[in-house]
This record gives C-alpha cells, sequence and structure tokens, in this order.
C-alpha cells in the first residue's frame, strides 16, 4: 500500500491526461480538518514569581548548567565560571572545576531542580546535582546534590550561591565530598588517585606509590566487580573533621565512607598515618572499598567486615605493634567469648580497640585458613552484601551450621592467649 501512495505521488499531468477520466473512479474528496492553531506560549519576565515563569526558568537553568558541564570536559575554566552573578559564586565555581579537572573527571553531568522562590529576596533556590566519574568514563556515576541560589535577570538564570550538601535521609550517601570544599593536589596512578590539601602535596608520591601497591592486594579481595579506582584522601586535622562530614571515631586512623551503591572513598588522617604504617593502614582501608557496596548489612557483623580488612593488613600474622599483645591481653581478661558485633565505643581506649580488631583478624584467620579464601569471601558477601542469615550462609557455603562454625572460631581465638 506505501508503494502504490508513493507511485501515485510522482505522476506527472501528461501521464494522468493520457489516461483519461474513468468515470466509476471518480470520487469525491474530502477536505481535511484544519489543525487549530497552537495556544500562544504564556510569556513570562525575570521579576515574575508564578509557576509558569519557575517552568522557564527550570528550562534556563538546565541549559545553563548542561554548558557548565561541556565546559569541565573541555576544560573551559571561563564557560564554567560564565554564570557567577558575584565574587563568591565565582569562587565556588572555581574550586569546584579546577578540582574536577585534577581529579580527572571523566563523566560529568549536572541538572538544576525545580527552583522555588524566595518570597523575601526574589531570588530562586535549586539544588544542583552532580553526576561524576573519575580517571574511568565507562563507570556508574556517583551523586551529590548541592543547595543553590540563582538571580532571574535579563541575560539569563545568574548563580548567586553555592552551599555545602546536608547528608541524605540515608545513612550512608550525600556527605560533604572534598572537592567541594577543599583546594586539592591530586596525583594519578594506574588503579589509584591520591589527593591532598597544598598542605601536606609532599605527601602525595609516598601516597601515590602506596596506594598502587595497596591496591593489588585490594583487588584480591574484591567482592563483585573490583573498584574501576580507588580514590585515597589524606586529611589534614580540619579535613579529618570536615570531609564527608567528619564524625569520626577519636581512635580511628582512616575511614572508608561509600558514595553510591558502586565506589567509596578512603580518608586517612596524616596525624595518624606516618610513613611506617601507611602500607598497612592502606591495605586496610581499600580492602573495605573493594568489599563494601553502598549500603550493607553490618548490624552484628563488626568482625566480619572489619576481620576481612585486618587480614589484607596484616596477610601473616597479627604483628605485636597493631594489637598482638593487646589482644592477648584481652583474651585472657576480658573477652565475654563472643564476636564483637559493633563498632567500638567512640571514646573507647586505643588498647581496647586494638584488642577488638584482633578478634575479628582471628576469627576471620581461621575462616580462611579453614575454608579457603574464595569460601571465606562468598560467606562474606551472603552476609554483609546480600543480607543472608548467618545460618544459612553457613550451610550453603562451608556445609556446616553456624553454630558448629562459631564454636570452633570461638576455641581457636581462645586459644590465643
Amino acid at each position: 500500500m506505501l508503494g502504490l501512495v508513493a507511485g501515485a505521488a510522482i505522476m506527472s499531468p501528461s501521464w494522468v491526461d493520457r489516461l483519461g477520466p474513468h468515470p466509476g473512479s471518480v470520487r469525491a474528496v474530502q477536505k481535511p480538518t484544519p489543525t487549530p492553531p497552537p495556544a500562544p506560549a504564556v510569556v513570562t519576565r525575570p521579576g515574575d514569581r508564578s509557576a509558569d515563569r519557575a517552568r522557564e526558568l527550570h528550562r534556563l537553568m538546565n541549559l545553563v548548567v548542561g554548558d557548565q558541564a561541556k565546559a569541565v570536559l573541555a576544560k573551559d575554566e571561563a564557560a564554567f565560571l560564565g554564570p557567577a552573578a558575584v565574587p563568591a559564586a565565582k569562587s565556588a565555581l572555581q574550586r569546584r572545576y579546577r578540582n574536577l579537572v585534577a581529579l580527572h573527571v571523566s563523566r560529568l553531568e549536572l541538572a538544576a531542580d525545580w527552583p522555588v522562590v524566595d518570597a523575601a529576596t526574589g531570588r530562586w533556590k535549586s539544588g544542583l546535582r552532580y553526576q561524576f566519574c573519575f580517571v574511568a568514563p565507562a563507570c556508574s556515576p556517583d551523586n551529590v546534590t548541592e543547595p543553590a541560589v540563582w538571580e532571574d535577570t535579563d541575560a539569563g538564570p545568574r548563580l548567586v550561591s553555592l552551599a555545602l550538601p546536608k547528608p541524605s535521609d540515608d545513612d550512608w550517601f550525600g556527605y560533604v565530598q572534598p572537592w567541594e570544599v577543599s583546594d586539592l593536589q591530586v596525583l594519578v596512578g594506574t588503579r589509584s588517585v591520591v589527593a591532598t590539601t597544598s598542605a601536606l602535596k609532599g605527601r602525595l608520591p609516598g601516597l601515590l606509590a602506596e596506594a598502587e601497591k595497596a591496591a593489588a592486594v585490594a583487588d584480591s579481595y574484591a567482592t563483585g566487580t573490583k573498584p574501576d579506582v580507588y580514590r585515597v584522601y589524606l586529611a589534614g586535622s580540619k579535613e579529618w573533621r570536615t570531609w564527608h562530614g567528619g564524625s569520626v571515631a577519636s581512635w580511628a586512623a582512616g575511614v572508608t565512607r561509600p558514595i553510591s551503591n558502586t565506589h567509596n572513598d578512603v580518608v586517612v588522617n596524616n596525624s595518624s598515618a606516618p610513613s611506617g604504617y601507611l602500607d598497612d593502614l592502606l591495605r586496610h582501608e581499600m580492602t573495605h572499598a573493594a568489599t563494601i557496596h553502598g549500603q550493607h548489612w553490618w548490624q552484628g557483623n563488626w568482625w566480619l567486615l572489619e576481620g576481612i580488612a585486618e587480614l589484607a593488613e596484616h596477610p601473616d600474622a597479627l604483628t605485636a605493634s597493631q594489637g598482638s599483645a593487646e589482644t592477648r591481653r584481652y583474651i585472657r581478661n576480658s573477652w565475654k567469648r563472643t564476636l564483637p558485633g559493633d563498632d567500638p565505643p567512640a571514646k573507647a581506649s586505643l588498647s581496647t580497640v586494638a584488642a577488638q580488631y584482633g578478634i575479628a583478624y582471628l576469627a576471620v584467620k581461621r575462616l580462611d585458613s579453614r575454608f579457603g579464601r574464595e569460601k571465606l569471601l562468598d560467606f562474606y558477601d551472603r552476609v554483609t552484601e546480600q543480607g543472608k542469615d548467618k545460618g544459612d550462609a553457613s550451610s550453603a557455603v562451608f556445609g556446616l551450621t553456624w553454630v558448629e562454625v562459631e564454636t570452633d572460631l570461638i576455641k581457636t581465638i581462645a586459644q590465643y592467649r
């Protein structure tokens, strides 16, 4: 049918004339119903505070931030800073631009949330949403949203201010990223990207060298897909209290923050990470980054989560300098013959913390030596990532009840006196 219609459309007048009219085929042609003209667009102007103006401003804002994302990837700083209306906004944008470029941002999308007018100022509030990847272009992007204030002008939306994001309602995502609040110095390796402040930039070469070595260890423990790149930040005293929202236990030397379902940021406390301890600390934290994927079942499983990281940190044996003596003393005097299910208290003594980590190490070391690395990681993944009951996971992976396995763990740990 389509071919006949197309053929009829190209018949010349002379060909129709030669055919001549055929009375029996002549029929009336119905005229098409005319399409009504589109309704006139609602015209709004800067200064309007109507829903129609919000709709138009939302469209314009997304054009602006879309161009900004392209500017970062094209390394066009002037274009990225163009929408700033005041020096403070320009400074905030400049920090983000320079940090994102230094971190080898490989994918960036920006979008503005629906704007809401501030009745007192006439300015418009809207969240600015980032989707980003570092180094690896083919990655699952992470997200962060910053509260933003815009001015509606004849020249288009102009950015007045950017604020720091507030943590989201869940327990993990939405914390302040280092690249949002600090001017960073960055080095990029094969498997890791490391960053710190200008005051600590002298430590970057050593940090990168150790991170690259630690990445090989962490990769060997990875559950699921290996991280596309490990992200490691070295924090000074101020940054340790502010990056990713702070709130770190006083005894902690490092922390791994899941920032999405696929990425973790490792933050190392400079004052707690001398060069001689940096390799151990990075193996520990980067193994967390390889084995934790977004939200996970940590309650009651602290010994398992930390034991895996401790095993990577101490591949041969728990060393005296990192808790051996404290662990033996704790087992003799204080241990309740249970596996620690929760973090030590935030203000616990270093000796108590070291002993708890030692218990976790001994338990996981026993699983590793008895059943092998593959089954250990399978059990870990079922319990901490999939949320399976330990009994079900133990039967499926080890072929034993959890009571049998746990009894053996307690007996093994008790011998370490």
